[in-house]
């Protein structure tokens, strides 16, 4: 981490410093979440010989995702003119990383394999920061690196689910910090389909004194995006209209129902009834059934 740091503080890390300034990501910011650039083939060599030199082997970086053999079965960089999110766990130490590409390429975000330290399904980026800021502004859970910094900026404790739909270790992480959290995903279509995964996954879970709100942005919208066309107050505003398990659970099966077809009445009372059935906690599914 503090290799990729030097690299974008270098000469060489320039693109990536006005990169990341067209993004609105002061010194704080950068600094806070450690960011870094990981420069090119001559800086990567670089960062391999000084590893080496402390007693690390080649074996070492294939394991934790810097280095991979490609089809030729040659050694090559991981991360590549990428700016570097550092994954920190929930104690702050540095356990994998996220690098977004620098101009064209593809994929646009990589992340670092997993290892026996990095389990996308139980790690959340952000979850480190995010306890700096706690009670002050609602908990958000969104999708993407820039969207977590550019609401910590704003003040929000904030977390990104690495690319994985939220899972059952992520949702309990959550709740052990917070007992609210709104869910804020793009509101494009695979925004809206994530989203309706994560509130599947959630319901079965509903806990006494833990909620989770669902938010739906406008207009294919990340999070960053719609503060920059709209602002805080109309985020705020959304933020107010989230909704609840219940009320997306009565929601979906509204959706059932069609006009003159009084059998999909039964369609929508039968779905109810099954979804509220798969609730473990039997005080909140006898309340739901009610």
């Amino acid at each position: 981490s503090e290799s990729y740091i030097n690299n974008l503080n270098a000469p060489l890390g320039e693109k990536a410093r006005n990169y990341l300034q067209k993004r609105g990501f002061n010194e704080t910011i950068i600094n806070n979440f450690y960011l870094g650039y990981s420069g090119n083939t001559k800086s990567n060599q670089h960062l391999v010989s000084t590893l080496l030199k402390e007693g690390f082997s080649i074996d070492d970086f294939v394991d934790v995702g810097l280095i991979k053999k490609n089809d030729d079965k040659n050694l090559v960089f991981f991360f590549q003119n990428r700016i570097m999110f550092p994954i920190l766990n929930n104690s702050g130490k540095t356990i994998a990383f996220g690098g977004r590409v620098l101009g064209e390429g593809q994929p646009k975000y990589l992340n670092s394999p997993e290892t026996s330290l990095f389990l996308k399904s139980k790690q959340l980026f952000g979850i480190f920061n995010a306890k700096k800021l706690l009670h002050k502004k609602s908990f958000i859970i969104c999708e993407g690196y820039t969207d977590v910094i550019c609401l910590h900026s704003h003040g929000y404790p904030a977390v990104a689910s690495l690319g994985t739909a939220l899972g059952d270790n992520q949702i309990e992480t959550i709740f052990s910090v917070v007992d609210e959290a709104f869910l804020v995903f793009d509101g494009d279509i695979a925004g809206k389909n994530a989203t309706d995964r994560v509130f599947h996954k959630y319901l079965p879970k509903l806990k006494l004194k833990k909620k989770l709100k669902f938010v739906f942005l406008p207009d294919n919208h990340d999070p960053e995006e719609f503060i920059k066309v709209h602002g805080l107050e109309e985020f705020e505003n959304l933020l107010g209209k989230a909704v609840g398990a219940f009320d997306m659970l009565w929601s979906q099966g509204q959706k059932l129902i069609r006009k003159n077809e009084p059998e999909s009445y039964a369609y929508s009372w039968n779905y109810l009834r099954t979804k509220v059935n798969t609730i473990e906690d039997n005080n909140i599914k006898l309340a739901y059934r009610d």
